[in-house]
């Protein structure tokens, strides 16, 4: 995992990170691939009271990752173009 971006004041962190890492176990209901996922984009925001983490969120690029391990299938009557839109906004790019 590699920080690409920081912003902090006294309340607030915002970090966004650029992941990678490799599937050699089940995850979102998929069976291991073996494969790697390189470069996924990740954005968290951490939320401070009393110089310690009191509430974290965040958003990843799942249908990248997904992509990268060939794992991306139709499931629910969704494609990937319609997961591809519903993706936030601060990964758009």
């Amino acid at each position: 995992m590699a920080i690409t971006g920081l912003i902090a004041n006294e309340e607030m962190v915002a970090a966004h990170f650029r992941c990678s890492g490799a599937h050699p176990g089940q995850w979102q209901g998929h069976r291991p691939s073996g494969r790697r996922c390189c470069g996924v984009d990740e954005i968290y925001v951490y939320r401070m009271r009393g110089g310690r983490l009191a509430g974290a969120a965040g958003v990843e690029d799942n249908v990248a990752r997904m992509r990268q391990l060939n794992t991306f299938r139709r499931q629910g009557g969704r494609n990937e173009a319609a997961a591809r839109e519903s993706r936030s906004p601060w990964l758009a790019g």
